[in-house]
């Protein structure tokens, strides 16, 4: 919305490291929208990790129309990867505590106002006005999608022979 967010969840990404001091983890699935889900795949480093404190200006410019199809197809790629994950009992060890908390929450249908809650009251982002606000509702609407989502595969996943009403 124009302006720069200064509360909120802080978004820190691993993006810089060494050759050969680790891989992006490798997510095998078989089918893919033209977005760039396939370069959000996390680094696996061997040994520590430090932080650079620069911000990275990261200026998307595009419309509301392009945020939200975006977030759509993210919500559906999360929704297939929590299943994935779920189903390979050693993929969830290597996922970070904040990455592990949220797949954990991908199972409730609270998750999204779980995280209205965080960003917006606790983590401060009502200091950012109506584009806080804005965003806290569109990421809660996003978390909502990916819980949705996941329950609408895995009611999908059900045996074709039970009746529509055990289904429900």
């Amino acid at each position: 919305m124009g302006r720069e967010m200064k509360h909120g969840y802080p978004l820190q990404k691993l993006a810089l490291f060494r050759v050969g001091a680790g891989e992006y983890e490798r997510i095998n699935e078989n089918r893919w929208s033209q977005l760039d889900m396939e370069i959000h795949e996390h680094p696996i480093i061997a040994g520590s990790v430090g932080t650079i404190k620069s911000k990275i200006d990261h200026r998307d410019f595009r419309d509301m129309h392009h945020y939200v199809s975006k977030h759509n197809e993210y919500s559906s790629w999360e929704a297939h990867r929590f299943l994935q994950m779920e189903s390979q009992r050693d993929a969830t060890k290597k996922l970070t505590l904040k990455q592990k908390l949220k797949y954990r929450l991908a199972r409730s249908p609270l998750a999204g106002i779980i995280y209205f809650l965080g960003a917006y009251f606790f983590m401060g982002g009502f200091l950012d006005g109506k584009r806080g606000l804005a965003f806290a509702i569109l990421k809660a609407g996003y978390f909502t999608q990916v819980y949705c989502k996941i329950q609408e595969l895995e009611w999908d996943r059900l045996p074709a022979c039970q009746s529509k009403k055990e289904k429900e």
